[in-house]
């Protein structure tokens, strides 16, 4: 049955091109405006929001969200989010968020965790946002179709040239990913592979927020009815 959020996350589509040269239609990529919330912890210095449930569904995806101590906490290993269903059985996406200083430089992020190994309903996600026309996108994620690649680099508003698209296969569970951010450019790294957008519609720093999500396309939950988990190790953003 196709939902009416489904039709929502599939009327706009674009073709994007892949590392091996083809194309797939993928959908734009719609970003609800997350405010902070009373619950925060502290991790590698920065304080950050862990996003509420409003009391109902709120995209992308519609939604239900953790904000609970099972969703989000900290130890000496890590920031650890997982997704994951509450007591009465209702699945629970989880996000957090820290501010970013107003200026560009070289974002890294290191994590630990399966990034390639999920259904194709669950989307897992590291981007830099301030609302949905400045927004820079890691996603794992086949929006709920077997068929597609599994990995979306994008520059928002996605269209034809700003998004990149292609199978990605995690080799080791630790991960860096790395966002080089300047004007007129911006460098997606991530192991085997490199991919920078170029352009004067580069997002201008300010506002600017690092979220780390996992969510569900439609609040589908994952058919194999398994937890889904990420670990932040930490983050770095050094000025240029």
């Amino acid at each position: 049955m196709v939902t009416t959020s489904t039709r929502r996350l599939l009327a706009t589509v674009l073709v994007v091109a892949t590392a091996t040269g083809c194309t797939a239609m993928l959908p734009a990529h719609d970003r609800p405006g997350v405010i902070p919330r009373e619950r925060s912890v502290r991790f590698d210095g920065r304080t950050w929001w862990v996003r509420a449930d409003p009391g109902g569904p709120s995209g992308p995806g519609a939604n239900r969200w953790a904000d609970d101590k099972g969703a989000v906490r900290v130890d000496a290993n890590g920031m650890h989010l997982q997704m994951r269903p509450d007591d009465e059985g209702v699945w629970r996406s989880v996000e957090v968020f820290t501010r970013l200083p107003d200026h560009y430089g070289r974002l890294v992020v290191d994590l630990d965790g399966w990034v390639d190994r999920h259904p194709p309903e669950v989307v897992m996600a590291v981007f830099v946002y301030r609302d949905d026309t400045s927004e820079m996108d890691f996603e794992w994620t086949r929006f709920n179709r077997a068929e597609w690649p599994n990995m979306h680099l994008t520059v928002a508003p996605p269209r034809t040239g700003r998004q990149l698209t292609f199978k990605f296969v995690q080799r080791h569970r630790n991960l860096r990913l790395a966002l080089d951010w300047r004007p007129g450019s911006v460098t997606f790294e991530l192991p085997g592979q490199r991919w920078t957008h170029r352009g004067d519609d580069i997002p201008v720093p300010s506002g600017h927020r690092l979220h780390i999500a996992i969510w569900r396309v439609d609040d589908l939950p994952p058919r194999d009815r398994t937890t889904r988990g990420l670990t932040l190790k930490g983050v770095e953003f050094a000025p240029l």
